[in-house]
């Protein structure tokens, strides 16, 4: 059966918490074997936080690296550890200031972006901001458009432009 949680009598969805053994670990997913579900049996798969962010950053180098593929772009070489480390320390948005979160609100989920659309998923090409940030791209109001602006002008400096 799948446990249920408390707070919201629902079985735990990816990226709920749970303190177990006094550390907080991540809920990921339910063994969803055919057997295990024939017989209402679930064993739950639960990681802590910085399992569940490799995890969650192996995912997004995968997709990035299938967008690349599609667009006839070679391989990138961003790696796993590049990302974490790229990953900002203090979890925010380094555009828009938000609270990067995996799981939970769609619009606060970290988003690898390029910082120049005419290159790849390559090093010194990418910057974790949140898919808000990124989805204002498309619908801005014009002070919104200027902060991301601000943000990529200073990126450009970094980068040597």
């Amino acid at each position: 059966m799948k446990r249920i949680k408390p707070e919201t009598n629902k079985p735990f969805s990816q990226g709920q918490t749970e303190m177990r053994n006094g550390e907080l670990m991540y809920f990921e997913q339910y063994d969803l074997r055919e057997d295990r579900i024939k017989n209402k049996y679930f064993s739950e798969i639960w990681y802590d936080k910085e399992q569940f962010h490799i995890r969650k950053v192996g995912k997004v180098l995968g997709n990035a690296n299938l967008r690349d593929q599609k667009k006839g772009n070679p391989k990138g070489d961003l790696t796993v550890e590049y990302l974490l480390d790229l990953f900002p320390f203090n979890e925010r948005c380094p555009c828009l200031g938000i609270k990067l979160e995996w799981c939970g609100d769609p619009d606060n989920s970290p988003s690898l972006d390029r910082i120049n659309n005419d290159k790849g998923y390559v090093k010194g090409n990418v910057v974790w901001i949140s898919h808000y940030a990124n989805s204002i791209k498309r619908n801005a109001t014009i002070d919104q458009l200027l902060t991301l602006g601000k943000f990529y002008k200073r990126m450009e400096i970094l980068n040597g432009k």
